[in-house]
């Protein structure tokens, strides 16, 4: 609980001095912490938050990480389908040069296929991963 005032309070205070940078961290920290609480629609709705920070600071790899991020929450509350839609997206910002960031996303790829029940794709898009 501690951690969730003190992320809380980062967020604040970075609005106010129009750190978006700092304040894209405190979603990110305040999902994750939310996450380990249970609370997942909190840590989807910091996620949301942060999406349109991400895109005015021009950080494409975070974008990336931030629908992975989402996917990965919706996976957690079995919405495959939600999971797939952000997925799909977090695909616009993949670089070539950082393989962990797709890696990620065709493991929740694989996920997601597993929920929904369909086992061909979930396996394709695990050994994809692992391959990475």
């Amino acid at each position: 609980m501690s951690a969730l005032k003190a992320f809380l309070e980062t967020h604040k205070v970075c609005q106010q001095i129009g750190d978006v940078v700092g304040e894209i961290n405190a979603f990110n920290n305040l999902a994750i912490v939310y996450g380990y609480l249970g609370d997942y629609a909190s840590a989807l709705d910091a996620h949301l938050k942060s999406l349109p920070l991400i895109h005015k600071a021009g950080y494409p790899e975070g974008e990336m990480k931030a629908h992975i991020n989402i996917a990965s929450l919706h996976i957690h509350q079995h919405n495959y389908s939600d999971a797939l839609e952000y997925l799909q997206k977090s695909l616009d910002y993949r670089s070539e040069n950082d393989t962990h960031p797709y890696a990620l996303a065709l493991l929740n790829f694989s996920k997601a296929y597993m929920g929904l029940g369909n086992y061909e794709q979930a396996l394709a898009y695990g050994f994809e991963s692992l391959a990475l």
